[in-house]
């Protein structure tokens, strides 16, 4: 299976959205007990995103509490796209739980939604999917195959995720303050093996 490698990514500034509360606070210890730094977003993000993000049982401060988006292709890719114009976000992580996995987007619809994100976004903000562990049952893996096929970078576990992402990123900090510029050895791979 083709797995493709991120842009190089000298900072970790990620911005995260989870879908429920819980997840929310465990993704936010998660990123920063791996090293992500996970900045508040800009005051024009956060107004942006409440023109059509509803607050009730939502919220909008990062890691971003909001079901109701992970739920609908329209709005994921609104919101994907209002991310992209942070200047304070360098990657975005869609951390997909359970309750997602058995939800109604289907697998085609999402993954094209990630990939025309990943593909078409001014701010060339970078995309990662990390899947719930306890949520790698069922049709899980088949979200992670179309992903992966169609070249998105999906972790088996949000920690996975962090930890890979953190390194990656210290490795492109290291080569860019160096001075040295890239090293003819490859990088370290952000991408994931099996789920």
């Amino acid at each position: 299976m083709s797995i493709v490698r991120l842009k190089p990514l000298p900072r970790a500034r990620v911005a995260v959205l989870a879908s429920g509360g819980g997840n929310s606070v465990a993704t936010g210890d998660v990123c920063a007990e791996e090293g992500l730094e996970m900045p508040a977003l800009s005051s024009q993000t956060r107004v942006s995103l409440t023109e059509y993000i509803s607050l009730v049982n939502q919220g909008v401060i990062n890691p971003l509490d909001v079901p109701g988006v992970l739920a609908s292709v329209p709005l994921l890719r609104r919101t994907l796209g209002v991310l992209a114009e942070d200047p304070t976000i360098d990657l975005v992580i869609l951390r997909l739980s359970p309750e997602f996995l058995a939800g109604a987007i289907g697998v085609s619809e999402f993954v094209d939604c990630v990939l025309g994100f990943a593909r078409e976004n001014a701010g060339g903000k970078q995309i990662v999917v990390a899947m719930a562990e306890e949520g790698m049952v069922g049709g899980a893996e088949k979200y992670a195959d179309d992903l992966r096929e169609a070249g998105i970078t999906v972790y088996g576990s949000l920690r996975r995720a962090c930890r890979a992402l953190n390194k990656f990123s210290l490795y492109h900090r290291f080569v860019s303050e160096s001075g040295a510029g890239e090293p003819s050895a490859p990088a370290p791979r952000p991408d994931s093996g099996p789920c």
